[in-house]
């Protein structure tokens, strides 16, 4: 195939498999009880107050907590899949309120997509394949780069390729990032996918 051909061949490919995926892992979310969880939410939330009831440090007060909750699916999908679902939510844990750092694994080179000079309302840091197969070869640079930032993304395009360059850390850490599609003749388009993710959405 001539090569525009064979890279959109490749990239239907991609979404081909990340829709199925998300279908199967949507099959497994729980329907959640929304009454217990703010129930849950009230009555943690007066602990927190009652802790700092009589406080006297002034360096210390009930705006500093950040409440979390987990869920623990009763059951998981049968079939092992390493590319993150994303999951829709209302209040996203990531946003700019919380200093949500960002890193976009683009293709050769950098420069074309920074040329692009599109304004994100977060951090972006964006690094080619060049650089992070020169920059980050090593574990220990891979380690460091994934104690950076809050999300890694990529362009859909290079997903499969990023696979030999990540390695243990990101697999490990389950922060494996999460393919976007980059058409770069639409940059209000760009900015809204890249927004979308990091703004209403956390991944399983």
């Amino acid at each position: 195939l001539p090569p525009i051909e064979e890279e959109a061949e490749i990239t239907n490919e991609i979404i081909a498999q990340y829709e199925q995926a998300k279908k199967e892992v949507e099959d497994f979310f729980p329907k959640l009880d929304q009454k217990l969880i703010k129930s849950a939410v009230q009555i943690i939330s007066s602990e927190v107050k009652k802790k700092y009831e009589n406080n006297v440090n002034l360096l210390s007060n009930e705006s500093d907590e950040f409440l979390s909750l987990n869920f623990a699916f009763s059951k998981l999908p049968q079939k092992i899949t390493i590319r993150p679902i994303k999951i829709p939510l209302e209040n996203s844990i990531y946003d700019t309120k919380f200093n949500t750092s960002v890193c976009l694994f683009v293709k050769d080179p950098r420069s074309d997509f920074k040329d692009l000079d599109i304004k994100f309302p977060f951090p972006l840091k964006v690094i080619d394949i060049s650089k992070l197969r020169l920059k980050y070869d090593r574990f220990e640079q891979r380690r460091e780069l994934l104690k950076m930032y809050d999300i890694f993304l990529c362009d859909a395009k290079i997903y499969f390729v990023l696979r030999k360059f990540l390695g243990k850390p990101f697999y490990q850490s389950k922060k494996y990032p999460a393919p976007v599609k980059l058409n770069y003749e639409d940059k209000d388009e760009i900015l809204k996918e890249i927004t979308s993710h990091v703004e209403k959405n956390v991944f399983f």
